[in-house]
């Protein structure tokens, strides 16, 4: 008898203890929704798009960007199709998420030409410096 009352109250102890524990556990980058709200100081280059990361193709006119392989993250690269607002001295577009930048640095973009010079001006110019956030 007292060895059937010990187990049903280690039972039920345990059960208390596996109630607690989370069901859902996430140790990656790949809720959006967890990022901060805006990011700035983030590098910014361009460059010509072709077959993305996300699996679409895309041409050097279109509205798209990459990010860096930290935003970009992984599991079915959830970010794919999400919008982004893009400022960069007192200007700002919105564009779509494309790709990944493997060469970006943390928080980095890469836009198309087209959205470069919509943003920046001339494609003549080196790296520079924005911010972004998620829309």
């Amino acid at each position: 008898m007292f060895t059937k009352t010990l187990i049903t109250a280690i039972l039920g102890f345990a059960s208390t203890l596996v109630n607690a524990i989370p069901t859902t556990i996430s140790t990656n980058n790949d809720d959006i929704s967890t990022r901060d709200a805006a990011v700035g100081n983030a590098k910014m280059t361009w460059y010509y798009p072709g077959l993305g990361a996300c699996g679409q193709f895309h041409g050097d006119g279109d509205m798209v960007m990459a990010v860096d392989p930290t935003v970009y993250g992984t599991n079915n690269a959830p970010i794919c199709n999400k919008r982004m607002r893009v400022n960069y001295q007192g200007r700002s577009i919105v564009l779509t998420v494309v790709d990944k930048c493997p060469s970006c640095p943390p928080n980095g973009l890469d836009l198309t030409p087209a959205a470069w010079r919509q943003l920046v001006g001339s494609t003549d110019l080196g790296p520079q410096y924005g911010s972004w956030d998620f829309i």
